[in-house]
């Protein structure tokens, strides 16, 4: 019986490789990474904001705040702090008591507290609106925040007792009741499909929005003076609004409902996908899971609002004169008692310590550093 003997491999010849599995693209992680980074720069200019001096409040000034601006605001901020602690219990503490770790909605509640550091960014480059000086505020944290350049930008008020909490138990609170009303709709039309409804959240949030806008801007909440005078209404009044304003957030606030509404079987968000791919503790998926969701939500406010306001508002017209004679609406950030001119046509945008135009129409000259000879040497002769 004759042996038979294996072939010897040669040095070129080698086993077939075992399969490399590729890495896939988990949204959830690169999401989480942005939400992180967010947050660091959040935390930056909170802390410089709180520990430098522009930690003041805006003054009301002399102009006296009608009684029912005083009440309805009081009254507001009185009804935002009992719905804020119910939507703090509702959404995060009694569920994660129930189930022993925080829900998806507890993760949505803590991201829409903090969310808040967003709101006076649609006045980066000019003060497109202001809120009433007479509300609790410590002026804002505008001026500290890297890429804005708005002059006087620190005195911005930032009612943070009532606009703080309104973030949770207005806009989260609305996006919860939109929800609901959502499956109905899709309950009701089945044929409507994901491109109709999401069309359909988005055009009733505009109307919803215009309207939410008129009835807080006329209890003196807020103004918008910097307006183009196409598609705007009531533009003479300090409650005049320009109707790009209802688009922009209108828009942003329908994409926050989408975000929270369309879940695969899992019942996770589209930011959440890849986590079952992820190998860590369930308390480091946690920690994913939160900074995904308030990583792609601030990108919806910045995207969806911040840009198309500050884009609108440089082309805004005159202030209005029943504004400007409201010191609690002009905030000492343009008008009387300031060095700079309020914007509008013909009147260029300044940055801080550029040249500018007086509220009289005179040229200011701006800082400047040090002349080319002293900086870099003197010429030749």
């Amino acid at each position: 019986m004759t042996a038979v003997t294996a072939p010897r491999l040669t040095a070129f010849e080698t086993a077939a490789p075992a399969a490399v599995e590729r890495r896939k693209f988990r949204p959830v992680t690169f999401l989480a990474g942005l939400g992180i980074a967010i947050t660091v720069f959040e935390t930056y200019v909170i802390v410089k904001w709180l520990t430098g001096p522009n930690f003041e409040r805006t003054p009301v000034g002399p102009s006296e705040v009608p009684y029912y601006m005083k009440f309805g605001l009081t009254a507001l901020t009185v009804i935002g702090f009992v719905l804020w602690a119910y939507c703090i219990w509702h959404f995060l503490i009694r569920p994660w008591r129930r189930e022993g770790h925080i829900t998806l909605d507890g993760y949505f509640a803590i991201a829409f507290v903090l969310i808040y550091w967003m709101d006076p960014y649609g006045d980066a480059i000019v003060p497109q609106f202001t809120y009433n000086a007479w509300l609790q505020n410590h002026g804002s944290w505008l001026a500290d925040t890297p890429g804005v350049i708005m002059p006087n930008a620190e005195r911005i008020p930032e009612p943070y007792l009532l606009t703080g909490p309104l973030y949770l138990w207005c806009i989260f609170g609305v996006v919860v009741i939109a929800n609901k009303l959502m499956k109905r709709a899709q309950d009701r039309w089945p044929k409507l499909g994901n491109f109709g409804l999401i069309s359909l959240t988005i055009g009733a949030f505009i109307v919803w929005d215009l309207f939410w806008e008129l009835t807080f801007i006329r209890i003196g909440y807020w103004t918008y003076p910097t307006t183009p005078s196409w598609l705007t209404v009531f533009g003479d009044h300090w409650y005049r609004i320009h109707l790009s304003e209802p688009i922009f957030w209108g828009t942003t606030w329908a994409l926050f409902a989408c975000l929270r509404y369309f879940k695969n079987d899992k019942g996770q968000t589209l930011c959440e996908r890849g986590i079952d791919q992820v190998q860590a503790s369930p308390r480091t998926k946690g920690f994913l899971r939160f900074f995904a969701l308030y990583g792609t939500l601030c990108t919806i406010f910045f995207f969806g609002y911040v840009l198309g306001t500050n884009a609108i508002a440089i082309h805004g017209d005159a202030w209005p004169k029943d504004t400007l004679e409201r010191s609690y609406f002009t905030n000492y950030v343009c008008g009387p008692d300031t060095e700079y001119a309020c914007p509008g046509q013909g009147t260029p945008i300044p940055r801080d310590k550029s040249a500018h135009l007086d509220p009289e129409g005179q040229l200011v000259e701006g800082e400047v550093g040090l002349d080319p000879p002293a900086a870099f040497g003197s010429p030749n002769p």
